[in-house]
């Protein structure tokens, strides 16, 4: 199995969220830069057939370079919802039509953005594999991810004052299994085409923000940064501005937690509970999501049991890449008991 070269690891995190939990104390940018560093190498890209684990299994195996990429999937589709790329294309296409009021510089000669990556995946794609992976065809993901962040983010609460009321706190089993829930969850979602969907989804999301974050196009639009850039764009020419910083800040913590997630299903509860003791920043990424999420869906009290459970084989529309570089569904088959 395949290896995600670099993983966001709790080190990362803790440099990044050495502050407190509020959606604005959130940094995107040293965020999104390591985010990016997640090196995808997708195996098998070409093959239609995928074999699940034994579904009726006590435990599914979770392969973590599932849930690692479906991590990149997240950060994806949070950017989807921010019209990055289409602002991106947008101010490609005036550039290339001299729409775009460039002061050329030294760089004269260059283009406003590199022609897009052999490979990228087109809007109805991309959109169909976040539907496939987190989205509609997962009905399980938002309540188990929901579960899982609520338990996370109220592990570290410092118990009150005597006399005070007990604020609610998840136990370290409460970590522990809404962890190992939504990594199976993500781990069966992740077969097929996710691997390399990742890779080129990372590549396209580092040509967008690279473009959308260069000086002349921030001058031309009067922008601070890139974020005000695609602000501008969408209200003017995207139907309305969307609400960047709430879908920065799922994006961002989404992706970092999802990405821990990968690496914490070997864990047994002391060593859980060592790794959230060690790195309280962990919990402050938890809140800073549940800030500007939806609040039906910001905490575990909501969640129902009839929503976590286990998918089945009809329940997954998995996606393969085919020969000609397209996504279509999967042949399914899963592993029989011997």
């Amino acid at each position: 199995m395949h290896r995600l070269g670099v993983s966001l690891t709790v080190a990362l995190c803790a440099s990044a969220f050495a502050r407190t939990a509020g959606a604005g104390d959130v940094d995107p940018r040293s965020l999104v830069r390591e985010v990016l560093t997640v090196n995808v190498h997708g195996a098998d890209r070409h093959r239609m057939e995928v074999e699940l684990p034994d579904l009726e299994a006590t435990d599914i195996e979770i392969v973590p370079d599932n849930v690692r990429a479906l991590a990149v999937v997240y950060f994806a589709s949070q950017l989807e919802e921010m019209k990055v790329f289409a602002a991106a294309d947008r101010v490609s296409d005036a550039f290339a039509s001299g729409r775009l009021p460039i002061t050329r510089g030294a760089d004269a000669s260059s283009a406003a953005r590199p022609a897009p990556r052999r490979g990228s995946l087109p809007e109805p794609e991309r959109r169909a594999l976040y539907a496939s992976t987190i989205g509609a065809n997962n009905r399980e993901f938002d309540a188990l991810m929901a579960r899982w962040i609520g338990a996370v983010a109220t592990f570290d609460r410092v118990p009150p004052a005597p006399g005070s009321p007990e604020p609610t706190r998840a136990s370290i089993e409460q970590v522990r299994r809404a962890s190992k829930d939504l990594a199976e969850n993500l781990s069966l979602h992740g077969y097929g085409a996710a691997l390399h969907a990742a890779e080129l989804l990372r590549a396209q999301i580092s040509d967008a923000l690279g473009l959308l974050s260069r000086p002349d196009v921030m001058s031309a639009f009067d922008a601070a940064d890139e974020w005000a850039v695609i602000e501008r764009v969408s209200a003017e020419s995207l139907g309305g501005a969307p609400n960047s910083v709430k879908h920065r800040t799922l994006g961002t913590t989404g992706a970092h937690l999802l990405s821990l997630l990968a690496d914490w299903s070997a864990l047994t509860d002391s060593g859980l509970q060592a790794v959230l003791a060690g790195q309280p920043t962990i919990a402050s990424l938890a809140r800073a999501w549940a800030s500007v999420a939806d609040p039906v869906r910001s905490t575990s009290a909501n969640v129902s049991k009839a929503e976590l459970r286990r998918p089945r084989r009809e329940d997954l529309a998995l996606l393969c890449f085919d020969e000609s570089g397209r996504l279509q569904r999967c042949k399914v088959t899963v592993k029989k008991r011997p």
